[in-house]
């Protein structure tokens, strides 16, 4: 079936994309011709390089590997193969035994090879296309199962701070808290005939789904160029500790503060009844700030990725509000061509007339071309 260009899972596979949020996250592998890129566990921060050392060792001992290097601030391990290559399988199971942290301790960042299917935009959509299902048949029955009210909860738990950092820190990860809200409100909305949040957060996934395929095919293009052989493979762990936590953005403190309007509003309204109180407090809800943010992000996303630029951790892409310093590393700016850095005249030549000239005499393809 299709959702907005997007295929949604027949029925069985529905409920086994509902369930996946709770499950353990799988070991990730991507492959190309001639190499395979693995997540790696236990890499980064302090004891990495041991582990990373230790991973080499034992992976290069394995049939059909030419050679084997850790990339520790990517998280994955990239084998060079022989031909035939051996089962990737084979390798995950040698790479296990070889870590000395079997289970990941955050899996938010995601590798650009991953794609879609490394997040948790699969199931949120499968339960988003179930959702206006049950908001159909709802509509069309004499009775709700659920108050519109009840149904509202969710969307409350992921756009209050506290709140959503309480549920992340219990269920492993903000994408798994974000998943779960969606997944939950969802349900809610069909089982109380609403639609319209879920319509919302179904183009706001499908624009995320579509962000993360972008960047699947720019990180498909740029690998071959980007790894040469073992040296350019190999990073190093960085070890870098915040001196702080990172300061509230403006849709937080903006969510905070109309929330808290809302809980006044709603104690007001209490005489009046608690569905009218519930109603109007939950009528606050600033879900245009976020939606708005994370769209954003994912569309500026996509296009960085149709422009070839593969951004590691596109969760950076949602917190530009809260950045006040630029650092721009020269080197990344290169493409390989040559350009005119400075003209400096001859006295008593028209420094305008010489660089005129000099611009249009000068080929970038061909620089060292006399014309």
């Amino acid at each position: 079936m299709q959702l907005l260009g997007v295929r949604v899972p027949g029925p069985v596979s529905m409920v086994r994309s509902l369930l996946s949020p709770l499950a353990p996250p799988r070991r990730r592998a991507w492959s190309c011709e001639g190499r395979l890129h693995i997540e790696g566990h236990g890499v980064s921060g302090v004891g990495g390089r041991r582990t990373a050392e230790r991973i080499e060792r034992e992976l290069e001992k394995a049939p059909g590997v030419k050679w084997a290097r850790v990339n520790a601030p990517s998280a994955r391990v990239i084998v060079a193969t022989a031909d035939p290559a051996p089962r990737s399988a084979d390798l995950i199971e040698v790479l296990e035994r070889a870590e000395s942290e079997p289970d990941p301790a955050e899996d938010e960042l995601h590798h650009p090879a991953d794609g879609p299917r490394a997040t948790k935009l699969l199931p949120t959509l499968a339960a988003d296309a179930l959702g206006l299902g049950l908001s159909l048949i709802t509509k069309l029955a004499p009775w709700m199962p659920l108050p519109t009210e009840l149904a509202a909860l969710p969307g409350l738990v992921n756009q209050h701070p506290k709140l959503r950092q309480v549920v992340a820190e219990r269920v492993g990860g903000h994408e798994r808290a974000d998943s779960l809200a969606s997944i939950t409100g969802a349900l809610a909305h069909g089982l109380a005939a609403g639609s319209e949040g879920t319509l919302i957060d179904t183009a706001q996934r499908v624009e995320q789904w579509r962000e993360a395929r972008e960047h699947e095919k720019a990180w498909c293009r740029a690998e071959a160029g980007l790894i040469d052989g073992p040296d350019s493979a190999a990073a190093e762990p960085i070890v870098t500790e915040r001196p702080q936590p990172l300061p509230e953005d403006p849709v937080a403190r903006y969510a905070r503060r109309v929330l808290n309007l809302g809980a006044a509003a709603t104690a007001v309204m209490l005489p009046f009844g608690p569905r009218r109180a519930m109603g109007l407090g939950l009528a606050a809800q600033p879900k245009a700030a976020e939606a708005g943010r994370a769209a954003f992000g994912a569309h500026l996303g996509r296009v960085l990725a149709g422009h070839d630029v593969v951004v590691m951790d596109r969760s950076v892409l949602r917190r530009l509000d809260t950045m006040d310093v630029l650092v721009i590393d020269e080197d990344s700016f290169g493409d390989g061509r040559f350009a005119l850095d400075e003209v400096v005249p001859v006295e008593g030549n028209d420094p305008r007339e010489i660089a005129e000239r000099a611009w249009r005499l000068f080929d970038a393809r061909k620089p060292g071309e006399v014309r």
